[in-house]
């Protein structure tokens, strides 16, 4: 079960890092920030799935908190999503914090 969520827009290139936006506008974090590169790879991951299903890289995806505190990355344009389990308390903190 989902008990908090944030929309957010990932904005970016891998030039200058990436950016992200909440649903207002409002600048949350950037893939430069200290201990926020994993935005980056996540970042990645979802704009290649757009690129194969075609579908817009501006979208917004959701940023999911589930009732057993683990955190989720959803994309509903293309059904891609990832369960951020495993991959480190700092990478996992990255998305946690857009949410809290």
């Amino acid at each position: 079960d989902i008990v908090a969520e944030a929309s957010i827009a990932l904005i970016g290139n891998r030039s200058d890092g990436v950016q992200v936006f909440g649903a207002d506008g409002t600048k949350l974090a950037h893939s430069n920030d200290e201990l926020a590169g994993f935005i980056d790879v996540i970042w990645l991951s979802v704009n290649r799935n757009r690129l194969l299903q075609n579908v817009p890289s501006d979208a917004p995806v959701r940023v999911v908190k589930r009732a057993n505190g683990h955190v989720a990355v959803i994309d509903d344009t293309t059904g891609w999503k990832i369960e951020l389990i495993g991959y480190g308390q700092d990478n996992v903190a990255a998305f946690a914090r857009l949410i809290d």
